[in-house]
């Protein structure tokens, strides 16, 4: 996937402080919180687990905490469970209930985050997060997209290279960001919290993995029948699930890394066709994106290449 690996930014006075990193994820916008709430979400954990290098998984927290607990891979049974128990109980999704199992609570290379949404109170996205290692097997990465996408409904979905950040380090983190995607076009960058109020009505991005809803309502309308049968030149593959479509740009993600002269052709062909279901007014992401105005260009970057250059 890359040449060389990016290296994560710590704090220079406490190094044991990620602040932002480069790993394999999935950010997915969802749809329908009662789907979610009531079973969906455990089962994605368990489809996760079942992938992910759990032994690297050491600390969660809930929204129902205020500060992180220490988990064992034995204990991670429990917390389940617990994920799953509200609908037992309830018959409402959580209003913005969030779960988070990581190896890192500032920037994970390993992790599953996900947030709860009674979109009766919101006219918003849920969100899942996805982590894997950089050099962790891609094809987890697609198994994991596949069972999101077959799960429950959802709006969109982006997944491959990406990169996270930690909330506490927010600005030093995106300044960082902001030079790893000026370099690797092959990076995706996500504010979900920020971008969950605009995916029902448009794609946050495009990558090696891109996820299209069944749910998606763009003003431009979006014929996903003839997605299904588009021919491309590339390799691109879509794969119909139960709830949507998954495009794959290519056998496993790329950095397209400008330094290399590495052009990503697949992404860049998934990207033109899906760009006008794209975002039109994104927020503006932190750091020199806002400094320069550059968010939609950033977004674009595939299909006006000369706005990112």
């Amino acid at each position: 996937m890359l040449r060389y690996p990016i290296c994560a930014m710590v704090l220079q006075d406490d190094p044991e402080v990620t602040v932002c990193q480069a790993a394999l994820g999935l950010t997915v916008y969802l749809r329908d919180g009662n789907v979610w709430s009531r079973g969906g979400a455990a089962q994605l954990l368990d489809a996760f687990l079942a992938r992910a290098p759990i032994a690297r998984l050491e600390r969660y927290t809930t929204s129902l905490l205020n500060d992180w607990r220490v988990v064992s891979a034995a204990g991670i049974k429990s917390l389940r469970d617990a994920l799953a128990s509200w609908s037992w109980v309830h018959d409402r999704p959580r209003h913005f209930f969030s779960f988070q199992i990581v190896d890192d609570y500032g920037a994970p290379a390993v992790g599953f985050s996900y947030q709860e949404i009674d979109e009766h109170r919101a006219a918003r996205a849920a969100l899942v997060e996805l982590t894997l290692p950089q050099d962790y097997d891609p094809m987890e990465l697609f198994q994991l997209a596949l069972e999101i996408a077959n799960l429950g409904p959802f709006y969109c979905g982006v997944g491959g290279l990406v990169a996270r950040w930690n909330e506490h380090w927010k600005s030093a983190a995106f300044l960082q960001i902001y030079k790893w995607a000026r370099r690797y076009r092959g990076l995706d960058v996500q504010d979900p919290q920020e971008m969950a109020w605009h995916a029902p009505r448009g794609l946050p991005g495009t990558s090696w993995l891109t996820l299209v809803g069944n749910e998606l309502t763009p003003e431009v309308p979006l014929d996903l029948e003839r997605l299904a049968q588009h021919t491309w030149r590339g390799d691109v593959g879509v794969i119909q699930a139960a709830h949507g479509k998954v495009v794959r740009a290519g056998p496993t993600p790329v950095g397209g890394d400008v330094n290399a002269l590495e052009y990503p052709s697949d992404y860049a062909e998934v990207a033109r066709y899906l760009s006008p279901w794209l975002v039109a007014d994104p927020p503006q992401y932190w750091g020199d994106f806002w400094n320069n105005e550059d968010t939609l260009a950033y977004i674009r970057r595939l299909v006006e290449p000369e706005g990112w250059a």
